[in-house]
């Protein structure tokens, strides 16, 4: 089972049949005029949505290489479900101005100059960190005077910017200049999947050490088969986070109709990077939040589960209207383990921002310097397969072990048989021999038919 090019896997692969529903939650800010008059002591956010929609994914400038990999970008579009969403495209929102507070980070330590003419071009666009905005907009793009100006900057340097409005899924929805690139499997069946460079570069530079920067991990749709096991901790590259992510064994369940697989998650203290070569300059952030800037150009991402799930006490400690669930907010991978095929997952992760004040700026100044404010989780559900790979992920989980089971059984039975002939024999013909009887059994051929079926 190897990617090449004009085979089933490789259709499969490159526009996965599989279309899963991606549903945003948002964090609606419902008392910061009270909260920056001081009559409030803490932020009060109320979780709205969620807004439901089906991403169809295809791979493009797909390009294969005779060492046994293929790299590729990506292209998402996306269809509102209007029946698995509770919210509403034209609710009103009230949300952290993305734009202005990623500005004040990615400056802050900016020469002088450069950060007076950032002050009077953000003082005079912005009045403040609070957005009013409808969700549609957040979500597919809204027109934003800051970043307009950061694309005339960008087109008169020749550059392109990935999208032409900001917006939370127009980022994810803009066909990615990036290139991943992973094994095909060719001469090593256990690597399908593996990415090995990002851009055409093995490592990252993200981070202060060579193995926090080192491409690795499962692309989320293989995984190495001989490694899958209860004791197994398997690797997902997520390029988001720039890093790989750990995923260790929960449970065996019964995926679909008879298609069993083996449930893994992310450890509890994925997101705690206290003491690890994650932290930038030793600098690490609170228990429970990751830190995204060094591969986010500077801007002030901080990522976690959603609602803070298995963060430290101070992360919330402003908030009110956070409410952690273990079973709403954990997200799951299930794996068949035959194959190494991802058969289904619930991926769930929010998006936070960090204040990070800047002393020449009075815009964040209702913040205290650090604050984590969040700003959407997503939940990215694939939990069944369509009729045709269903059929055959059956055939490859089911039939074929079964097929496996009866060969040796009846391998066992007719060896059994005929020793027990040989032995009724044995009192009427003393000089037979047992190798003529036994003969009957051609095992390597046996073998040969298993191996064959293993092998699919």
């Amino acid at each position: 089972m190897t990617l090449k090019e004009d085979t089933e896997l490789y259709e499969a692969w490159k526009n996965p049949p599989v279309k899963p529903l991606i549903c945003v939650h948002i964090f609606n800010y419902t008392n910061m005029d009270a909260y920056t008059k001081g009559q409030d002591s803490k932020i009060r956010v109320n979780e709205t949505g969620p807004y439901c929609y089906r991403e169809t994914l295809e791979k493009t400038n797909v390009k294969f290489y005779p060492n046994g990999t293929v790299s590729y970008g990506d292209r998402r579009t996306h269809v509102f479900e209007e029946r698995n969403s509770t919210g509403s495209m034209d609710d009103i929102l009230i949300v952290p101005n993305l734009p202005l507070i990623s500005a004040v980070a990615m400056t802050k330590d900016a020469p002088s100059l450069i950060q007076m003419v950032v002050v009077a071009t953000l003082e005079s666009f912005y009045s403040s960190t609070m957005l009013k905005v409808q969700a549609h907009d957040f979500l597919f793009g809204y027109d934003d005077k800051f970043i307009s100006l950061i694309q005339g900057a960008v087109k008169f340097l020749n550059k392109e910017m990935p999208f032409e409005k900001f917006g939370i899924l127009a980022m994810r929805a803009a066909e990615t200049k990036e290139r991943i690139t992973v094994r095909t499997g060719a001469g090593d069946l256990n690597s399908i999947g593996v990415v090995t460079a990002v851009n055409g570069q093995e490592k990252l530079t993200a981070w202060d050490d060579d193995e926090c920067n080192r491409v690795d991990g499962s692309d989320g749709m293989f995984f190495p088969r001989l490694e899958i096991n209860r004791s197994a901790k398997l690797y997902l590259f997520h390029k988001d986070l720039c890093r790989k992510l750990p995923l260790i064994f929960e449970d065996e369940v019964d995926f679909q109709d008879g298609v069993m697989g083996m449930r893994f998650h992310p450890p509890h203290n994925v997101y705690n990077t206290t003491g690890s070569c994650y932290c930038k300059h030793g600098v690490c952030p609170p228990v429970g939040v990751f830190d995204v800037s060094p591969c986010a150009m500077g801007a002030p991402i901080m990522m976690s589960f959603p609602h803070f799930l298995n963060a430290e006490p101070s992360v919330t400690a402003h908030l009110e209207g956070i409410h952690p669930d273990a079973s709403r907010h954990d997200f799951f991978i299930d794996v068949q383990p035959i194959l190494g095929f991802t058969l289904g997952t619930v991926s769930r992760i929010q998006l936070n921002l960090q204040i990070r004040k800047s002393q020449r700026i009075s815009l964040l100044e209702e913040f205290d310097d650090g604050t984590i404010l969040p700003v959407v989780w997503f939940e990215v559900t694939a939990d069944r397969l369509p009729p045709d790979l269903f059929k055959m992920i059956y055939h490859a989980s089911v039939t074929v072990p079964l097929i496996q089971n009866l060969l040796k059984w009846g391998m066992l039975v007719t060896c059994v048989s005929s020793a027990c002939g040989v032995l009724m024999c044995w009192p009427r013909r003393k000089l037979t021999p047992v190798t003529s009887t036994l003969a009957v059994v051609s095992p390597p051929t046996s073998e040969i038919i298993i191996l064959r079926l293993t092998s699919l």
